[in-house]
């Protein structure tokens, strides 16, 4: 898939996600030769609160490879947008 790309998301249930978009939609500088792993960020929406996690819904249509697009996350996985 030319211009598309994939960041492992590692949810609150030690669930290993593979989101897949177009490499701008990440707001990171991915680079397929680099082949190293690097944290970052990604932009979502809190939806609701499970069990005292949050579950999010990453922003602009970003989904795992099967199509999922909720995720459960530990709170401190979370950075507020404005920090």
């Amino acid at each position: 898939m030319t211009g598309m790309d994939s960041v492992r998301l590692d949810d609150a249930e030690d669930r290993v996600w593979h989101l897949v978009d177009k490499v701008p939609g990440f707001g990171l500088d991915l680079n397929p030769r680099r082949g190293c792993r690097c944290p970052g960020q990604l932009l979502c929406d809190v939806v609701d609160e499970d069990g005292g996690l949050a579950v999010v819904a990453p922003r602009w249509g970003i989904e795992a490879e099967d199509g999922t697009n909720r995720f459960r996350v530990l709170h401190d996985q979370l950075v507020a947008e404005d920090a």
